[in-house]
């Protein structure tokens, strides 16, 4: 056996041909109609967002002017008992401690 027919009998691996894009394929279609779409999607998960902190806000701001009124209803309608009714939305967090420091300031 001569070195050439042994070489020749070692089967070689096929190295793949480059595939050459056929007119008409929806190629990478997926990848455009993504971005298309993603900012679409972005600004109305951010509008949700937006909606939800507007109605948190809407709820605490009717629920501090609720408890200001029923504390100056309490106090025959004074300036002073309203200021506190209002201090809990001032207060720079829920502990009694904070919501105390605002009560001392508004009054």
């Amino acid at each position: 056996m001569t070195a050439a027919t042994r070489h020749d009998a070692i089967p070689r691996p096929r190295t793949p041909r480059p595939r050459t894009p056929v007119p008409g394929t929806p190629r990478g279609q997926a990848l455009t109609e993504f971005v298309v779409a993603l900012p679409v999607l972005i600004l109305l998960l951010l509008g949700a967002l937006q909606m939800a902190l507007v109605f948190t806000t809407r709820a605490t701001v009717t629920l501090a002017a609720q408890d200001a009124v029923r504390a100056a209803s309490e106090n025959e309608g004074e300036l002073q008992a309203l200021q506190a009714g209002l201090a809990p939305l001032y207060a720079h967090g829920r502990s009694v401690t904070a919501v105390s420091i605002a009560t001392g300031e508004a009054l």
